[in-house]
């Protein structure tokens, strides 16, 4: 601007502020939201459907590991060198207090220094449903029923199946159910958001430079952030040992779980888990220079622009916030389609909050492109369209059963379950029978079984679980 006219330099300098006036307008009104409404909506759902007379919900606290920009991949994928420390959970109405644990820096390499990180707080929101003998304040049982959401989503999505899972537990277990660090109602750190921005850089150079290496170490790492972060949290709450359900997202982070730390699950249950597939992302074709992206096949030009646009990270969570309170009525108009079937209050409790859980602060909303590709098919895949993961979860779990390191493990797919595509199906197929054989279609259900089917879901988990 210096070398510049002064009245070019006045545009540019008017341009610029109108562009950061603009921005501010963006991030503080256009939303239109807030933590403390994203609370309130999520209390709102809980409170009118969740009918459990010892119902607590609360924040944990955790300090994350987060690797400098200038720390080197191979010390980003061995996270193991990081610290992790829980504090106590803040006082507030509905919080009892856990014991603090931490986890110890474990040793990289002989004579290796463990990487530098930031140390970033995340709190992790949880809701416990406590059985009528449990003493809430004492040590926690033996076993808990753990429930964990999946994309795009948060623990208010699980209403219709709180009650009766509480029940269906006993008197004597607590069923937990928790956000991810960076989701739902659990706290939204730049922080995070940057270092899952910058894993996605890694993964996607990655894949352009054919460096498997480099884009295992990227997967690994964001893999790591958040079974870390799941571990912490386990200990934070003092239980021993967890029957663990993930849905979608939260299904392929609860293998990644069950991989890692297999002595902490008496179960596991993946409904229409994410990932679940032989085939990898890298397996699919890359986009074209034209721009005609994953594929051969002829597609709608929206269907290229859908690609290209989680190709450079934009989250369907950008557009909302982008549309400000038009992205309220977008929200409310999917939540009118998808669940035509739940009573009207339902839709709009559950618009509501969704709406809160997407205009929020973009965060570990990110992690979902350092997982993933959209895969729109070609004519060698179309089976297989859809995300296809970098490391396909099955088989990740063959290798976990053939060494005997994996728990009991079910799987859970809707009759109607776009999860359950035709690839899906030859590749469970395949699998080895205590996979196969443990696969529950949950009838009149689609991707969202706990909504779809909430009867039907609770009796699938329950015939699956270990307590």
């Amino acid at each position: 601007p210096l070398a510049r006219p002064p009245a070019a330099m006045a545009v540019f300098w008017l341009g610029s502020l109108a562009y950061s006036s603009v921005m501010h307008q963006l991030r503080q009104g256009w939303r239109r939201t807030s933590r403390a409404q994203l609370a309130a909506a999520e209390e709102a759902v809980l409170a009118k459907y969740v009918r459990h007379s010892r119902r607590r919900l609360g924040l944990v606290d955790l300090v994350l590991p987060v690797p400098t920009p200038s720390c080197s991949l191979a010390a980003i994928s061995r996270l193991w060198a990081s610290r992790f420390a829980i504090f106590e959970p803040k006082s507030s109405a509905g919080t009892s207090a856990h014991r603090a644990a931490s986890i110890p820096a474990a040793a990289g390499r002989p004579g290796e220094s463990p990487p530098a990180v930031d140390a970033v707080t995340a709190g992790i929101n949880t809701l416990i449903l406590p059985g009528d003998e449990v003493d809430i304040d004492g040590e926690s049982d033996e076993t808990a029923l753990v429930v964990v959401h999946g994309y795009g989503a948060g623990l208010g999505f699980f209403f219709p199946v709180y009650d009766a899972l509480a029940e269906a537990v006993g008197p004597r277990k607590t069923v937990y159910a928790l956000d991810w660090p960076g989701m739902g109602g659990s706290p939204r750190p730049a922080a995070l958001r940057r270092h899952l921005k910058r894993l996605k850089s890694e993964a996607d150079a990655g894949v352009r430079t054919g460096d498997h290496a480099r884009l295992a170490a990227a997967v690994d790492a964001c893999e790591h952030l958040f079974v870390a972060g799941l571990e912490a949290w386990r200990e934070a709450h003092g239980i021993n040992r967890m029957a663990l359900v993930g849905h979608s997202l939260g299904g392929y982070l609860a293998a990644a779980y069950a991989m890692t730390h297999p002595d902490k699950l008496s179960s596991l249950v993946l409904a229409s888990p994410a990932g679940f597939t032989r085939r990898a992302a890298t397996d699919a074709p890359a986009a074209g220079a034209d721009g005609a992206n994953h594929g051969a096949r002829q597609l709608p030009a929206a269907a290229h622009v859908i690609a290209q646009m989680f190709d450079a990270n934009v989250t369907p969570q950008t557009v909302i916030r982008l549309l400000g309170p038009y992205g309220h009525r977008l929200v409310a108009a999917a939540v009118e389609r998808r669940f035509a079937h739940v009573p009207p209050d339902a839709r709009r409790l559950i618009a509501e909050y969704l709406y809160h859980v997407s205009a929020g602060d973009g965060s570990g909303e990110y992690a979902l492109g350092v997982f993933f590709r959209l895969h729109l098919g070609d004519t060698a895949g179309a089976d297989h369209r859809g995300l296809l993961p970098h490391a396909p979860l099955i088989p990740r779990l063959e290798d976990a059963l053939a060494s005997g390191s994996l728990p009991p493990t079910s799987v859970l797919f809707g009759d109607h379950d776009w999860m359950l595509n035709r690839g899906t199906k030859a590749d469970l197929d395949t699998a080895p029978s205590p996979l196969r054989d443990n696969t529950i279609i949950v009838p009149t259900a689609g991707h969202h079984l706990y909504m779809d089917n909430p009867s039907g879901f609770v009796d699938a988990i329950m015939g699956s679980v270990v307590l």
